[in-house]
């Protein structure tokens, strides 16, 4: 029971992978993003966008089905190890940090626009 369980739940993740691969090589990657997300959250996805290119979708809200999660784990796993390999470095925790960083500025100029 747990085999066919956990075989039903890693294929979604190897389908999300798989898919991964053919947008890399459509040069069409993108991080598939559902849930509510960090506050900086817009900046984070901002800086991924500008600085190294890559677009984010937002593929759901945050009520998921366990496929659908495997399936865009699985996606999301290829894509950052692919750009993480590609700049030598964690691309993706460095415009975390940076986000965080920003944050407090962009509270500061939405409170002083008001």
């Amino acid at each position: 029971m747990i085999l066919v369980l956990g075989s039903w739940l890693l294929v979604p993740g190897l389908w999300g992978s798989a898919r991964a691969g053919v947008d890399l090589l459509r040069g069409k990657p993108e991080m598939k993003v559902h849930g509510l997300g960090m506050s900086y959250s817009m900046i984070y996805w901002n800086l991924l966008e500008t600085r190294y290119g890559l677009h984010s979708e937002i593929v759901a809200g945050c009520v998921v089905t366990e496929r659908q999660f495997a399936y865009w784990q699985g996606y999301n796993r290829t894509i950052r190890a692919y750009y993480n390999h590609k700049y030598g470095r964690d691309i993706f925790e460095e415009c975390d940090q940076e986000a965080q960083k920003q944050w407090p500025a962009f509270l500061k100029s939405l409170e002083s626009a008001t």
